[in-house]
């Protein structure tokens, strides 16, 4: 990783470590690091086999305090699974301001929709 010339940070998931490089030229400098709520979301979409079929669900996880505080479900993965995951995060939390939101670029999250919901809000994407 330093022959890179990239740093990289560790943290645990399900007993697992993980090395992430970082990029120091983004707000997430450190994906596991926040000094209080409401300061940086991470969202992302994961999918789950059911005995009617797949299930997806869409998750807002504060890095603060580590919980999930926004969810959604849906037989379909579209704009508004994500948009509904983030609206409840929002909700729950009063409607934090100045929240940096962090995703991958799927098109659900690069959606229109979602852009408005980020710009609607004072959320830095």
């Amino acid at each position: 990783v330093d022959e890179a010339g990239m740093t990289q940070c560790v943290f645990a998931i399900a007993f697992v470590n993980v090395i992430l490089p970082t990029n120091d030229g983004h707000p997430v400098k450190r994906v596991n690091y926040a000094t209080a709520p409401n300061q940086k979301y991470v969202g992302d979409i994961t999918y789950l086999w059911t005995d009617e079929g797949w299930l997806y669900l869409a998750t807002v996880i504060d890095l603060y305090s580590r919980l999930v505080v926004g969810w959604a479900m849906s037989e379909r993965m579209t704009a508004q699974l994500v948009c509904d995951a983030l609206k409840m995060a929002l909700w729950l939390r009063r409607m934090p301001t100045d929240v940096i939101v962090h995703s991958d670029r799927g098109s659900q999250y690069c959606s229109g929709a979602y852009q408005a919901l980020l710009n609607d809000q004072p959320l830095s994407p």
